[in-house]
């Protein structure tokens, strides 16, 4: 398999982070301003706040995304090598 090796425990810990992130934005996101008195450029502050919000929306879906797919990651590399472990132990097992 070369030198490149899976920290399985440590991908989880990204996994959580991932979530744990997308979570603090969430919490965050709810916190936006909605109305000011901005006077003449209150629309343009608005609609920043509205376009900031939106782009906050899409960074919590990338982080949530980012979580599942390490964790998918880690289940299917995870599964291989258990798997690849068995299939020796079991060739060991017919080796006089």
């Amino acid at each position: 398999m070369g030198d490149f090796q899976y920290q399985f425990d440590r991908c989880q810990q990204l996994a959580k982070d991932h979530d744990s992130i997308a979570k603090d934005i969430d919490a965050h996101a709810e916190t936006l301003v909605t109305s000011l008195d901005g006077g003449e450029g209150a629309e343009f502050i608005l609609n920043g706040l509205a376009a900031l919000g939106a782009a906050m929306g899409q960074l919590s879906a990338v982080q949530s995304s980012a979580a599942v797919r390490l964790r998918n990651a880690v289940d299917v590399h995870k599964g291989i090598e258990d798997q690849v472990d068995d299939d020796f132990r079991a060739l060991e097992r017919q080796v006089p």
